[in-house]
């Protein structure tokens, strides 16, 4: 009777366990297949022939002059912009100032604009990197935050404006990136 008991014990443990290992595998296909950051309320945007990210769905994608911005709807029926791309005409790296020399970077901000310094940033497992700039509109500095996403040759950097973006949504987009 008590090995009997042993034996029973035993049995049960490893059911036990058994049961608790299939509930974890299963939770974690479950995971995967929603994304980590559940972007309920988001929508996919193509940047480029090879680069997508996810926007919240009440932003608006726009382009002027090849160059993409996000903006949001306001009360006073005029959008907001939240995001904006810049593209220099010197490339530079980054944490590198652009020398004296540099054209203005084009963007829909100003037409004297420059992307001062890159402070600090962090790269995700996708490369795209997300941090704090120093940028030049109208010789006003400004220090903002930024998501630049490289692919091969390819770069594509937005910067905030006006803060009307949070830190936790840059690092969403920036988690978001997809190469297709």
């Amino acid at each position: 009777m008590i090995m009997f008991k042993k034996h029973h014990k035993a049995t049960v443990a490893i059911i036990v366990t058994v049961i608790i290992a299939i509930i974890c595998t299963l939770a974690y296909f479950f995971l995967n297949l929603i994304d980590f950051h559940f972007y309920f309320g988001w929508k996919d945007v193509k940047l480029s022939n090879t680069i997508s990210i996810k926007i919240p769905n009440d932003w608006n994608e726009s382009k002027e002059n090849g160059l993409i911005y996000f903006s949001k709807d306001t009360s006073n029926d005029k959008d907001k912009i939240i995001l904006f791309q810049s593209k220099a005409e010197d490339m530079y790296d980054f944490g590198e100032p652009l020398n004296n020399n540099a054209k203005a970077e084009k963007n829909i901000i100003s037409h004297n604009f420059k992307s001062i310094i890159k402070i600090t940033g962090e790269v995700n497992s996708l490369s795209a990197v997300q941090g704090d700039a120093v940028i030049s509109a109208d010789n006003v500095t400004y220090k903002t935050d930024y998501v630049s996403i490289n692919k091969d040759d390819e770069e594509i950097t937005f910067y905030s404006w006006n803060d009307n973006v949070d830190t936790d949504t840059l690092e969403k987009i920036a988690d978001s990136v997809s190469y297709n």
